[in-house]
């Protein structure tokens, strides 16, 4: 199991309004990084890679550098 999927259900354990569902990651982190206050100015595709099948551990062998990422920009208003 992915870290990052073990991450999303642990938050929603933890009533965070988060999912397990590898594909809602990046809306979870969104959606807990707005309700903390933060703004998203942008998001990036540079760290995407749509061919990761999302069923490996990310320190399987061979998937590490091939995984699908995000990221995001966010600001803390004033």
């Amino acid at each position: 199991m992915r870290s990052g999927i073990s991450l999303a259900a642990s938050l929603a354990i933890a009533g965070c309004g988060a999912t397990a569902e590898p594909e809602l990651a990046e809306a979870d982190a969104i959606r807990i990084t707005e309700a903390a206050g933060f703004i998203v100015e942008t998001d990036s595709d540079v760290l995407r890679f749509d061919s990761d099948d999302m069923t490996q551990h990310v320190f399987s062998e061979g998937i590490r550098g091939y995984t699908n990422r995000f990221v995001l920009k966010l600001r803390k208003p004033n």
